[in-house]
């Protein structure tokens, strides 16, 4: 058992990526599709059978926007970036505008796009709820792995340093 300790639940983002991508090449599966994954929009299952690299960002507010963009400062370039939006229906306080997101998904080196969201709705598109998985069910599909084995996350930790805001013990 490894106890993970952080501050702001965003500050595990980066680590859950760069974790899964190093898994990946491990695996010789690709490495280069990242899945923005947003709040209630989480569907863990899919985006492994999809191969993609979960980013998890609790939401779509600028905070979120900034430490999405702090990331792929620091990563590798990806070549696929989808990144999906919840509406919950109001122009909320904090939340960062669509051409935000847009310039986030630009830094994809070959196609950056929404998952699932109507941009002339949001944030009163509703049914993002339903579609955002279409995304991650098409396309290939890879066999579920084994579960990651403690072992395997120490040689990854040991690997990355102090890069993430976290402790682990």
């Amino acid at each position: 058992m490894r106890r993970i300790c952080f501050e702001h639940a965003d500050h595990l983002s980066g680590l859950v990526a760069d974790l899964y991508r190093w898994w990946y090449a491990r695996r010789g599966l690709p490495t280069n599709r990242m899945f923005v994954e947003c709040f209630l929009l989480l569907d863990p299952w899919w985006v492994l059978r999809a191969g993609a690299v979960p980013y998890w960002m609790t939401f779509n507010s600028q905070a979120g926007a900034d430490t999405l963009e702090a990331y792929l400062d620091a990563a590798d370039p990806y070549h696929t970036i989808e990144l999906t939006l919840v509406s919950n229906g109001v122009d909320a306080i904090g939340l960062a505008p669509v051409e935000r997101w847009r310039r986030l998904l630009d830094r994809a080196l070959v196609d950056g796009r929404f998952a699932g969201v109507d941009l002339a709705r949001f944030p009163r598109d509703l049914g993002v709820f339903a579609r955002y998985r279409d995304t991650l069910r098409a396309g290939r599909r890879w066999p579920v792995p084994a579960p990651l084995g403690l072992g395997e996350l120490d040689d990854f930790l040991a690997t990355c340093g102090q890069r993430y805001p976290v402790a682990v013990g």
